[in-house]
């Protein structure tokens, strides 16, 4: 039972050496004609195990599992059992046992062969070794590589016991997409536009820009239902708009003729009685494209309110860049997933310009976010700074970047 259950589990690599043995020892009697037959194959046995062995080492595996599904078992099966015919006919009219002692002792009880199976053995085996070898050769043009093959066969390739079109592989080949699809830059303007000293309310700005690549060499990536959403936490006393949203879109064919894709008509508005905006879109990168994903919102908020930024792919560089326009200085505490913080003071507007505050992270995974919290700083030395706390602990986050 267990050689049977072995056998079962390496049927692949048994086919696939049974098919290097046929080929070497049938190669081997006609290179080496004068060598006693024996010796032949024993040697074409040998070589024939060492070239298998040497391309297994290169995911020969999958080559062969390729051909297998491409040429369909019975073929195989069928080149066997001829080549084993052909090779029983060599034994009989002494091309492949002379010299062995009891197989000329059986052959004899048959009688000499005549000169039609001398003549057939040799059509047959010019046959073989002509379709073998430009079978081969047609057949290894026609496979695909693992990385040229449709994502379908390479989840297939990854998780062999999945059944085909089953429920768990359109999953796993939509998570795969996913995954496959990377942030190259994220770049958001973060601005203090003004502040209610009466209500402690400021006005923030955000502007993202986000290219996001496919990095499927053949895979176009496609989300039909792509979400976002943005939302007012606290209305702010006697306001009617307490925030707005300019601008939603995708860019595509980032050089050259660009191609722009507005999401967002008009300027969507956010009240005391809708006060959040949630839409679904569609997007699709073609293999090895990028495209450029644009938002542009504004809110009124509370100052204690804590703002997170995360995203849910792979970010290659984040780049914050903080502007400070009111004649007020702030103070901005920054937190990260993994616990690090850190404080940055944005100065009040000058008369020679805004100077901003960058943050820039590399290499982030979905999970790393950043968080932060403004405070109004009420010292005038920078050195040892005061600031109003805030009197609320709120823990809120910004726009619902899923796949942003």
């Amino acid at each position: 039972m267990m050689l049977l259950n072995t056998i079962k589990e390496n049927k692949v690599q048994i086919y696939s050496l049974t098919v290097f043995w046929s080929i070497g020892i049938l190669l081997s009697l006609i290179l080496f004609p004068s060598t006693p037959r024996y010796l032949s194959s024993l040697l074409g046995l040998l070589i024939a195990t060492l070239f298998f062995l040497r391309l297994k080492k290169y995911n020969t595996i999958f080559f062969i599992k390729a051909l297998i599904r491409k040429l369909g078992l019975a073929p195989i099966v069928g080149f066997l059992i001829y080549a084993s015919w052909c090779f029983i006919v060599l034994i009989y009219i002494k091309e492949a046992s002379s010299g062995v002692g009891y197989l000329d002792h059986i052959i004899q009880e048959f009688g000499e062969p005549s000169e039609f199976i001398k003549s057939y053995a040799s059509s047959a085996i010019d046959s073989l070794v002509f379709f073998v070898l430009v079978g081969l050769v047609l057949t290894v043009r026609s496979i695909k590589q693992p990385e040229d093959e449709r994502l379908s066969r390479k989840v297939e390739h990854i998780f062999p016991t999945v059944q085909t079109e089953s429920i768990l592989s359109k999953h796993l080949i939509d998570k795969v997409s996913e995954l496959a699809c990377i942030n190259e830059t994220t770049e958001r303007i973060v601005s203090i536009c003004d502040y209610s000293e009466s209500d402690g309310f400021v006005k923030i700005s955000i502007k993202s820009h986000s290219v996001i690549k496919n990095i499927h060499n053949n895979c176009s990536f496609s989300h039909p239902n792509m979400p976002w959403g943005f939302s007012v936490e606290e209305s702010k006393p006697n306001t009617e708009i307490l925030g707005e949203i300019h601008e939603i879109s995708i860019i595509s064919k980032l050089t050259g003729n660009s191609k722009e894709k507005h999401l967002l008509s008009g300027i969507a508005q956010l009240t005391a009685d809708e006060n959040s905006y949630n839409t679904t879109h569609s997007i699709d990168i073609p293999a090895e494209k990028e495209v450029l994903y644009q938002t542009n919102v504004w809110a009124w908020e509370h100052i204690n309110k804590k703002w997170t930024f995360n995203s849910s792919r792979y970010t290659e560089s984040r780049r914050f860049s903080l502007f400070n326009h009111t004649e007020i200085d702030f103070q901005v505490d920054v937190e990260l997933s993994n616990g690090e913080t850190s404080q940055i003071v944005l100065e009040a507007k000058k008369k020679d310009g805004i100077t901003p505050k960058e943050i820039i992270h590399k290499e982030l995974l979905p999970d790393d976010s950043i968080s932060f919290r403004l405070s109004k700083v009420t010292g005038s030395a920078k050195g040892s700074v005061n600031r109003e706390e805030a009197s609320s602990d709120e823990n809120t986050q910004t726009e619902d970047e899923k796949y942003v």
